[in-house]
């Protein structure tokens, strides 16, 4: 939440001042603020002075998190993505007539 508000306005000046559009934008500012984040995270767990306060496990808890995928997951999201293919497919003439592609 709070990132999503420091970024409102660098989004808006970025998008009215550039050719990137509107779905770029966030996604760029967003995604730096995140490796901002992991930088600085480093930065304190590294500090001698943080070795005895608690570590949250961020970055395990980020980039791990597919090791606790349950076969269920894995069968919905083959499902889902199969459901999406279809329905593109099914449809592609009206969008690439649409969009142009």
């Amino acid at each position: 939440m709070y990132t999503g508000s420091l970024c409102y306005l660098p989004v808006q000046l970025t998008r009215r001042n550039s050719k990137l559009t509107l779905d770029a934008c966030p996604a760029i500012f967003l995604s730096g603020i995140f490796g901002l984040g992991m930088v600085l995270k480093s930065i304190i767990q590294g500090n001698p002075r943080f070795q005895q306060a608690a570590q949250s496990g961020l970055e395990n808890y980020i980039f791990e998190q597919a090791a606790y995928m349950m076969i269920a997951d894995v069968r919905l999201i083959l499902a889902v993505s199969l459901y999406t293919l279809l329905l593109f497919a099914a449809f592609y003439a009206e969008i690439s007539r649409k969009y142009g592609f």
